[in-house]
């Protein structure tokens, strides 16, 4: 019995994690007895799962005042990943035979969020009988890399056999690791289309048309974009609250404290302008054909660049309020085009490499 297991952020409280982790495996599914999802998790960012915040006393009473929502937002995901997810420990997936390991997607390669190179996530665990070991999708999530960082990721490398990574910069990187090739391939939600998505959609009680706010960097910039749209055409905006916001950002809208991913993914598809600064918030934007702008967080914006210049959308990217044209349009049916290229390119690799 063949078996895929996947190896990548998906117990986060974080929409893109555990909506891509959902895509993945839902996609492996199609040639796979079973797609499982390890159970594994760095040491570091376990330790930073903590819902308080005990290094200041400013920060903890941060998180007191925000435990609340906190364990609200928690619940609705840990529903979510016991419902949606096939999750299965190390001490049990080592019985299993014919497996075929994927990593990714996610910046799993990231060793500011693993806190080191993970050997893990290259597919380095002793106990575990592979057959092949094939990267979809891994991304570093910085534009750079220390001497050290190269170092381990040359050590580790070798043994994947099958190497692909979702951006330009993430290719940029790794090839001064190896001189295989190295494919550049769509995030897992990509390789599902609309249709796909449909039953895990939450449909919000929301009659009229409003603007749509997923920010993760909270800059002010976001908000004042969504401000600019929802005063030149009178609509309101509803903002997914992940945090603090900046100051004179807001302008009493409505803010949604605890959405669950259906949820998210229904306030995005019934949504009449988008407007975030999140890579996952502009692929269901794309993927349900909603009008959106993205104020990309600064540094950090090379995988949303590839994919809107991918997909003819560059001007989409907003770098101040005086280049939003609220007339023009987006045509979905030449980006509908060019990322169906772009899967197809993406689940050929996967085809290939599971041979």
């Amino acid at each position: 019995m063949k078996r895929a297991l996947i190896l990548t952020f998906f117990d986060e409280i974080n929409y893109g994690a555990v909506l891509q982790s959902y895509a993945m495996q839902t996609k492996l599914q199609e040639y796979y007895s079973e797609a499982i999802i390890i159970n594994y998790q760095p040491t570091v960012m376990k330790a930073k799962k903590s819902l308080m915040n005990f290094g200041s006393f400013k920060g903890f009473l941060l998180s007191i005042f925000s435990l609340r929502v906190n364990l609200k937002r928690k619940k609705v995901f840990s529903n979510f990943i016991e419902n949606q997810l096939r999750v299965k420990d190390l001490s049990v997936l080592k019985n299993f035979d014919e497996n075929d390991v994927f990593l990714g997607s996610d910046q799993i390669w990231n060793p500011r969020i693993t806190g080191s190179v993970d050997p893990v996530f290259f597919g380095v665990i002793p106990t575990l009988k592979r057959r092949k070991t094939i990267a979809y999708a891994p991304s570093f999530g910085v534009s750079n890399l220390t001497e050290g960082e190269l170092s381990g990721i040359s050590t580790f490398l070798p043994n994947v056999d099958c190497l692909s990574v979702r951006e330009q910069e993430a290719k940029k990187l790794i090839s001064a690791c190896t001189s295989e090739e190295i494919r550049i391939v769509c995030d897992p939600t990509l390789l599902l289309k609309a249709d796909d998505w449909k039953d895990k959609i939450l449909i919000p009680p929301v009659i009229d048309e409003y603007i749509f706010i997923y920010s993760l960097s909270q800059d002010a910039e976001v908000f004042k974009v969504a401000n600019h749209i929802s005063q030149k055409l009178n609509i309101p905006i509803v903002e997914a609250y992940l945090g603090r916001r900046p100051k004179k950002a807001t302008n009493n809208h409505k803010v949604l404290k605890a959405l669950s991913p259906e949820e998210f993914l229904g306030y995005i598809y019934n949504s009449k302008y988008v407007v975030t600064d999140s890579f996952h918030g502009t692929v269901f934007s794309i993927i349900f054909h909603k009008e959106f702008y993205c104020v990309p967080f600064k540094g950090k914006e090379g995988r949303i660049k590839d994919l809107l210049s991918r997909c003819y959308l560059s001007n989409r990217i907003i770098s101040s309020i005086e280049s939003i044209n609220l007339e023009e349009r987006i045509d979905f049916n030449l980006v509908d085009q060019e990322l169906s290229i772009f899967r197809e390119q993406s689940i050929h690799y996967i085809e290939e490499s599971i041979k």
